[in-house]
């Protein structure tokens, strides 16, 4: 054993190798999977394998266009501009995504109320109708 500064000299640990870092072992590991060139992997495999890559390089070819677009789209704009027009663009999006939330709630409605038989259909009605706060929508169908 060691004296005690040999201990400290050593960062804490006595007669230790050096650990290699991890990304050092990942590159040393072999994967063992056979290429797509093996002649031992099967054709429909190939064709599999080579569908997928062609998906994915056009997916991100489409990716680099839009980035492009979206860069062309700004290259005369000065970065306040930029700021505000991405605000509003962020804010009708918002706007589209609750107004279509919206929609979708009252199609589920729709549908609820028509599974419903006639009589708790009426009643549901009408406290639907009687819960809403009253607009100037709602008092013109009132008056009619």
């Amino acid at each position: 054993m060691g004296s005690q500064g040999e201990y400290e000299m050593n960062g804490g640990h006595i007669d230790e190798a050096p650990r290699p870092a991890p990304r050092d072992i990942a590159s040393q590991i072999n994967c063992n999977r056979p290429s797509v060139n093996d002649p031992k992997v099967p054709q429909w495999k190939r064709a599999m394998l080579d569908k997928k890559r062609r998906v994915e390089e056009a997916k991100q070819e489409e990716k680099e266009r839009q980035k492009q677009e979206e860069e062309d789209k700004w290259k005369d704009v000065p970065a306040w501009k930029r700021k505000i027009l991405a605000d509003k663009e962020k804010k009708k999006a918002e706007e589209a995504a609750n107004e279509k939330e919206a929609g979708k709630g009252q199609v589920e409605m729709q549908a609820k109320l028509a599974a419903m038989p006639e009589w708790k259909r009426n009643i549901m009605i009408k406290k639907i109708y009687f819960d809403k706060p009253v607009t100037d929508e709602n008092a013109n169908q009132k008056n009619n």
